[in-house]
């Protein structure tokens, strides 16, 4: 396994522990764009939703609420970099 994306994801875990949701989701969306299926986002993503929501919080009732939009969010970016030429 490359030790970029290891690093890359402790630092990501790091940042769902301490730091706003608004930066872990950001530094998630970066990390997307620089690695190939960057599956350790989605995951994250529910350790956050397992963490700090509650069954009454959240838009419509639904418990993974960040989970379900970081699925969408994934598939959207990785349609996206298929047609996205980095130089």
């Amino acid at each position: 396994m490359n030790i970029k994306r290891i690093l890359s994801g402790a630092l990501l875990f790091i940042s769902v522990l301490y730091f706003p949701w608004w930066l872990s989701v950001s530094i998630s969306v970066v990390l997307c764009f620089i690695f190939n299926r960057y599956f350790e986002g989605l995951a994250l993503a529910f350790l956050y939703d397992s963490l700090y929501r509650g069954p009454e919080a959240g838009l419509f009732n639904i418990v993974y609420e960040a989970f379900l939009l970081s699925i969408i969010l994934f598939i959207l970016i990785e349609l996206s970099k298929t047609r996205i030429k980095f130089y």
